[in-house]
Formats: structure tokens, C-alpha cells, sequence
């Protein structure tokens, strides 16, 4: 089903590309994964806001503000 599929995708975006960036360039970092959000300490907010946006743009052409 579409619900399914959309899903699938959520989950593949967000842990293979956000999370698996994140890990790379700040691996010291602690994150919680709550759906299409992630919770981290405010001292990490700039850096992963920076990298969300940057693979939502390579993804979908798409900055989220």
C-alpha cells in the first residue's frame, strides 16, 4: 500500500541517510529517532539541523524550515 511504501521510505531516509551522516561526522553524538524527527542535546542542534537540511535537499530538492 501507498501508507506502506511512504513509510519505508521515511524510515530508509532518515536512518540511512540522515542518521548514518550524522554518525559520520559527529559519532560522539547521542540521538533518539522519533518518527521523521530526531531528538539530540541542544549543544548538537545547529550541526544536525544543518545536516538534515542538506540531505533533504539532495533527497528532495526540499529545505525544511
Amino acid at each position: 500500500s501507498l501508507a506502506y511504501y511512504l513509510q519505508r521510505e521515511e524510515s530508509n531516509f532518515i536512518f540511512n541517510k540522515v542518521v548514518k551522516t550524522i554518525m559520520q561526522i559527529q559519532p560522539d553524538v547521542k540521538i533518539i529517532t522519533v518518527h521523521d524527527s530526531i531528538i539530540c542535546s541542544a549543544v548538537y542542534k545547529d550541526v544536525l539541523e544543518i545536516i538534515f537540511n542538506q540531505k533533504m535537499k539532495e533527497e528532495f530538492n526540499f529545505i525544511y524550515s
